[in-house]
C-alpha cells in the first residue's frame, strides 16, 4: 500500500515544521532501535553464541524510515512518501500520525486528505476538524499512475471538491489549484525545484 497526505492551509510553515518534528522523533527512535539492536549483538558474540539463523537485522528486514518528498503548492501542502522496501509497503509511513486527525490539529485547521492506493484500488478522503467530510474509492491502472490522470481535480468526489472549495483557504486565497497530483510524479527532480534538505525530506517548491 502506498499513501500520500495533502494539507489545505494558509500557515504552509507550521505544517512543514510538524512534518520535520515528526522526522526528528522517527530518526531517535530508529538510532534508539539500532543501537538496542547492536548490544544484542554484542552481547551474544561476547558470550560466543551464534546468531539465530532467522535473526535478520532491521537494515536487512529494510526497516529504514522512509525518504519523503514535500512539495508545496499555493494553499496545499502535499506530502509523499517513497517506499522501496516490502517492509515499507507492508507498514503505514512515519508523516503518518493519528494526532494528525485530532480537531484541534494544525493539520486539521483548514483539511487534509488522504490518499492511499495498491495496484487496483484507490481511496481518499478529505477531513476537516477531526471528521470525514468525504471519502471515495476507485479502480485505478497502474500503467496510468504516471500520466497525470490522478490528480485531485479529476479523482476526488464533487462533495469532497465543494468542501475544499469553500473552506477558509479557498475564501481567502485568490486561486487554490487542485489539480495536484495524488502520486508522486517520477519526473519530480527535473520539474520541482529543491529548496530543502534533511535527512528524511526533501522539501520542493
Amino acid at each position: 500500500m502506498k499513501f500520500s497526505f495533502h494539507h489545505i492551509t494558509l500557515e504552509p510553515e507550521k505544517i512543514i515544521r510538524n512534518i520535520m518534528q515528526k522526522e526528528k522523533k522517527i530518526v531517535e527512535e530508529y538510532g534508539q532501535a539500532l543501537d538496542f539492536e547492536k548490544v544484542i549483538v554484542e552481547a551474544g558474540n561476547e558470550k560466543g553464541v551464534l546468531p539465530n539463523p532467522s535473526f535478520i537485522t532491521m537494515s536487512e528486514l529494510g526497516n529504514t524510515p522512509e525518504q519523503v518528498v514535500v512539495k508545496k503548492w499555493k494553499d496545499i501542502i502535499s506530502i509523499y512518501p517513497i517506499t522501496v522496501t516490502p517492509y515499507q509497503e507492508n507498514n503505514v509511513p512515519w508523516p503518518a500520525n493519528r494526532r494528525d486527525s485530532h480537531r484541534s490539529s494544525i493539520t486539521q485547521k483548514h483539511g487534509r486528505i488522504i490518499v492511499c492506493w495498491d495496484a487496483v484500488l484507490l481511496r481518499l478522503g478529505f477531513l476537516l476538524k477531526g471528521n470525514v467530510i468525504s471519502e471515495k474509492e476507485m479502480l485505478i491502472d497502474a500503467s496510468l499512475l504516471d500520466s497525470g490522470e490522478y490528480t485531485l481535480q479529476k479523482c476526488a468526489p464533487e462533495e469532497m471538491l465543494q468542501a475544499i472549495l469553500h473552506s477558509d483557504v479557498a475564501k481567502q486565497s485568490e486561486c487554490l489549484s487542485l489539480d495536484i497530483p495524488l502520486m508522486l510524479p517520477s519526473a519530480w527532480k527535473d520539474t520541482w525545484a529543491v529548496c530543502k534538505q534533511t535527512q528524511l525530506i526533501t522539501i520542493c517548491e
